[in-house]
C-alpha cells in the first residue's frame, strides 16, 4: 500500500445497478463504459440503483418482454424480465467536481449537458463528479447523490474501502501519539532545563 491508499475520511458507500447478473465490482471500468464515455455511475441510494437492474427503452424501465406467443383473444403474451443486480462499492474520489440544486438535476435529465459537465470536470483534473440530491428521470420517487467516476482505481470493493478507512484512522492515531510524545518531551526538557530538540 502507498500513501494514496490511506484515506483520512470515510469513503462513501455507493451502489451500481446492472442488468448483468454475473458482473463483479472489480469488472467495472470507465474505459468500457456504455452510458457516458470514460465514466461509471453510482448512487448513494440502493433503491435508485435498483431501477438500473432492468433494461431501458427510450429512458423507460422495461420489466416485461413479449414472448412471441398470442393468447386465445389474439393479444400478445408478455413475461417478466428477471432483473440484474445491485453492486455495492466504496469510492476513493478525492477531488470531485460537485453540482447541486438545479444544475445537478439538469445534468441528470439532459445527457448533452451531462456530457459537457463530465468533459469539463475531466479537463480541469477532477477525478469524478458528484450530482447532489437528484432524482433519476425514470423513477422520480427515489432521491440520492449520483457519482460519476473516471478512473477504475477509484472504485473499491466494500471490504477494501473499509481497510483503507481503517488504515487512515490508524495513521491519524499514530500522528496524534507522535504529537503528544513531542509535547511531553518538550515539557520534560523545559521543566528540567534540558536542551531537547525534537
Amino acid at each position: 500500500l502507498t500513501a494514496d491508499d490511506v484515506v483520512h475520511e470515510p469513503l462513501p458507500t455507493v451502489y451500481h445497478g446492472t442488468t448483468n447478473p454475473t458482473l463483479r465490482i472489480d469488472e467495472l471500468d470507465p474505459r468500457k463504459a456504455v452510458e457516458a464515455d470514460g465514466t461509471v455511475f453510482f448512487t448513494s441510494s440502493e433503491a435508485m440503483a435498483d431501477t438500473f437492474t432492468y433494461p431501458r427503452e427510450w429512458g423507460e424501465v422495461v420489466t416485461e418482454r413479449p414472448t412471441g406467443s398470442i393468447d386465445e383473444f389474439g393479444a400478445e403474451i408478455y413475461e417478466d424480465i428477471v432483473p440484474g443486480q445491485v453492486l455495492q462499492a466504496k469510492l476513493n474520489i478525492k477531488n470531485p467536481f460537485v453540482l447541486s440544486s438545479g444544475d445537478a438535476q439538469r445534468a441528470i435529465n439532459d445527457t448533452i449537458y451531462q456530457t459537457q459537465v463530465l468533459g469539463k470536470a475531466k479537463a480541469a483534473g477532477h477525478d469524478g463528479v458528484v450530482f447532489r440530491d437528484v432524482v433519476e428521470f425514470a423513477d422520480d420517487l427515489e432521491r440520492g447523490d449520483v457519482y460519476a467516476v473516471f478512473d477504475k482505481g477509484k472504485i473499491l470493493k466494500p471490504e477494501e474501502g473499509v481497510l483503507r478507512e481503517s488504515l487512515g484512522l490508524l495513521h491519524n492515531e499514530v500522528e496524534s501519539l507522535r504529537t503528544a510524545h513531542r509535547e511531553a518531551v518538550k515539557d520534560f526538557a523545559t521543566e528540567y532545563g534540558l536542551n531537547a530538540e525534537y
